[in-house]
């Protein structure tokens, strides 16, 4: 007698959230919408180089390697500040 394989489906739930925004916000959240992204574009290009080294083994980047490697550029943010 022939198992067959087992599959589990999940259902999947999307929710779309509407918010009004203060005019007066615009500014903060398009200079903090820029950091977001320059951050994401240099954690891309981190994670691409590491993947691809010069000498060495490959190597794939985690969070925790990411949040190490970017601890100093914390400091340059405007919007995001650590307190």
């Amino acid at each position: 007698m022939l198992m067959k394989p087992m599959t589990i489906e999940v259902p999947t739930c999307i929710r779309t959230l509407r918010l009004k925004v203060k005019t007066e916000s615009y500014p903060w959240l398009n200079s903090a919408a820029v950091e977001v992204n320059q951050v994401w574009n240099w954690a891309n290009a981190t994670s691409a180089k590491a993947t691809r080294p010069f000498a060495g083994a490959a190597k794939w980047l985690t969070g925790f390697d990411l949040d190490k490697l970017s601890a100093a550029a914390r400091m340059r943010c405007i919007n995001f500040r650590p307190r």
